[in-house]
């Protein structure tokens, strides 16, 4: 039982390096494609830099009017009226699942 979980412990260790070293290569891909992109198309680098940072901003704040949407509906569930709680819970957990 002490050996099958050694085992699969040193498994899992090798399966994280090797996704790490995997996500490096890529990264490195990646960039060196980017930096070369940018010195063959020079005049794009700024609008290439303002949608970067566009895209970023709009990743970092659209989670939460997703998430903020379900919230609504269970606090909305938790004034209803007594009947009308169980499917305004079942819609919020619905609409979570989008």
């Amino acid at each position: 039982m002490i050996e099958k979980m050694f085992l699969s412990l040193k498994i899992f260790k090798l399966k994280i390096i090797l996704f790490n070293i995997i996500g490096l290569i890529i990264l490195i891909f990646g960039w060196y494609y980017l930096t070369m992109f940018c010195a063959v198309y020079t005049n794009t680098q700024i609008h290439l830099l303002k949608d970067t940072f566009s895209s970023f901003g709009l990743s970092l704040v659209y989670p939460f009017g997703i998430n903020l949407i379900p919230g609504f509906f269970r606090i909305y569930a938790l004034r209803a009226p007594k009947k009308n709680r169980k499917w305004i819970y079942k819609l919020s957990q619905f609409v979570s699942l989008i």
